[in-house]
């Protein structure tokens, strides 16, 4: 089943591109060998992901809403704009490593930016060019 789910998740660039976004949610991805997979826009909603490999992923405006992240690990991962339920309070995601992982301001998460950074996640912060054409 596991293989399957994988050999789907290699195939969904090629069909994502006809549908325009990868439809991922309630996936079962347990322990799953996500590194630096190109998972921009994906609905991971409620998608199992505990245990998986997500160090470098490119996550940028994932929907993690309700993703069971428990020991994932997102160090490195690209998280800017991603969306995780801000209802979690940390709960689900205490065991998750975001060391390295890469926020900006339009990223929510189940935290503070404070905690975020005590984390070991990185702040990016647009250059002062694009702040001025907002």
């Amino acid at each position: 089943m596991k293989t399957l789910i994988l050999a789907a998740l290699m195939l969904m660039p090629f069909a994502a591109a006809a549908e325009g976004a990868k439809d991922l949610r309630e996936v079962y991805l347990f322990g799953a060998d996500l590194r630096g997979q190109d998972l921009k826009g994906a609905d991971l909603a409620k998608a199992n992901l505990q245990h998986a490999d997500l160090r470098g992923a490119d996550l940028r405006g994932a929907n993690l809403d309700g993703a069971y992240l428990q020991k994932a690990s997102l160090a490195g991962a690209d998280l800017r704009g991603a969306k995780f339920n801000t209802k979690l309070k940390g709960a689900d995601v205490k065991t998750t490593d975001f060391g390295g992982a890469r926020i900006d301001d339009k990223t929510v998460l189940p935290f503070s930016t404070e905690k975020a950074l005590e984390l070991g996640m990185v702040l990016e912060v647009a250059p002062v060019e694009q702040l001025a054409t907002r």
